[in-house]
């Protein structure tokens, strides 16, 4: 075995190895948390509205856990998957949940995050929904850039959260509270479960029996009634279309007896770290396939796919541009004398199609399939044979929707890392790429030919 190859397969290793003891400590710290939470509640009715959002953020750090480490635990599997809910109270996510793409909301899989059962001071076992792409089964169309399915409205109506859909919450995680008039959560005692019942049709086990409407806006169902409504919301979850709920003061606080909902949620800035390993997952996958093919045609790397802002891109090698993103067509690079085909297995992985508009890569004049004019490319300011480049989450400035959008580099990349603005083309562009610190979700995560940070 070749010592490069040797130091990659030890990194992995210990990464893995690594994520394995992140999530052992993570557990067993957010498990005693968990516990002692619960009995506080339990012991001071008082401080019930504190304990129920210590009990929520438990929940919430767990969830976001589980997504930075699901493609440790899952081999081949990109990370930033959620659970899908857990539908009878065992605490068990149960797996797959709906169509693709369909938001899901059930009892908060407290087992499968490896927490004991999750209360609020009423006893009662929290509640859960996912956004469709999010969710781990069936595998939906995830990248740095897929939106949330919910918007959070306050209790004067006013958007929350999701104002744009970019916003969108990813996930919510509710405590139902105490029953409130109208609701029933009867069961069959043989089929109790820790928290619910294995009959689906026990009453135990229908959301509308913990979470209320307010204002129009109903939670077990993420629906909003009245004037103003429009698509948003209007079709009850399981859904596609972003679902609406409300995230209001809750009696005693009111006055009223017929709404207790308190909520969390993870919004897009909370996943911000799990955006960062999807952008490093996909990058040393990326790498290593650009790398392999080098390695097997005389150090050269395929003509890359340009940019055209008149035509969706249609990943086909051009000669006369050394930046773009990865082809898939390489009849132009054969010509040179070089392969036609990538190694076996790459760029046909099942997420690929998500990721492959956010990826871009700059040649070398001395590493392309034939000399073109230009300088040397570097990465903080180190000459490689090849820069890699992928485009964080969009921000509010940045559309990638029309042709002209996705033919637009300022639309995926940092200034720092754009080599001709608008056009994006080497030649002639500027070479000289930036590695981030990738303190944000739209930071560009960098490449040189060797290694990815």
């Amino acid at each position: 075995m070749k010592a490069g190859k040797t130091k990659r397969l030890n990194n992995s290793l210990y990464l893995q190895n690594g994520a394995a003891l992140l999530l052992f400590v993570l557990v067993g710290l957010v498990s005693i948390t968990s516990v002692f939470l619960t009995a506080l509640n339990q012991q001071q009715p008082a401080s019930a509205a504190k304990g129920d959002m210590a009990v929520l953020k438990t929940a919430h750090t767990a969830l976001i856990g589980y997504a930075s480490i699901f493609s440790d635990m899952n081999t081949n599997r990109l990370p930033g998957y959620l659970p899908c809910p857990d539908s009878n109270g065992d605490g068990l996510s149960n797996s797959p949940c709906g169509a693709v793409g369909e938001s899901a909301i059930g009892r908060l899989p407290w087992q499968t995050l490896g927490l004991p059962p999750l209360r609020d001071h009423s006893g009662t076992c929290l509640w859960y929904a996912v956004s469709g792409h999010y969710k781990e089964n069936p595998a939906g169309n995830l990248s740095v850039d897929t939106e949330g399915q919910f918007i959070i409205y306050d209790a004067s109506l006013s958007v929350r959260i999701g104002s744009t859909p970019i916003d969108q919450a990813i996930a919510i995680v509710f405590a139902a509270g105490a029953i409130v008039p109208g609701q029933i959560r009867s069961q069959t005692v043989a089929s109790r479960t820790e928290c619910g019942s294995q009959i689906s049709a026990d009453q135990i086990n229908r959301v509308s029996n913990y979470l209320e409407s307010r204002n129009g806006i109903n939670n077990s169902q993420g629906t909003r009634s009245g004037a103003g409504t429009g698509l948003a919301g209007s079709v009850p979850i399981p859904s596609n279309l972003a679902a609406t709920v409300i995230s209001a003061p809750s009696f005693p606080e009111t006055g009223g007896t017929d709404f207790n909902d308190t909520m969390i949620w993870i919004t897009p800035n909370d996943f911000n770290k799990v955006y960062q390993r999807m952008l490093a997952w996909v990058g040393n996958q990326t790498q290593s396939c650009l790398q392999t093919y080098s390695a097997s045609n005389l150090g050269k790397y395929p003509w890359p796919a340009v940019l055209d802002g008149a035509n969706s891109p249609d990943y086909a090698d051009d000669p006369n541009q050394r930046f773009g993103r990865i082809a898939n067509d390489l009849s132009n690079t054969a010509l040179s004398g070089i392969s036609a085909s990538w190694p076996t297995g790459c760029f046909n992985w099942s997420w690929w199609n998500n990721w492959r508009e956010l990826i871009f890569y700059a040649v070398d004049k001395n590493s392309a399939p034939t000399l073109i004019s230009g300088t040397l490319v570097r990465v903080d300011t180190t000459a490689t044979p090849m820069g890699l480049l992928i485009a964080g989450r969009r921000n509010s400035s940045q559309s990638r929707s029309s042709n002209s959008d996705k033919a637009n580099i300022n639309n995926y990349l940092e200034s720092s890392n754009i080599p001709a603005s608008g056009a994006g083309l080497i030649p002639p562009g500027n070479e000289d790429f930036q590695t981030t610190n990738l303190a944000s979700s739209s930071d560009d995560y960098v490449c040189t030919a060797t290694s990815c940070p």
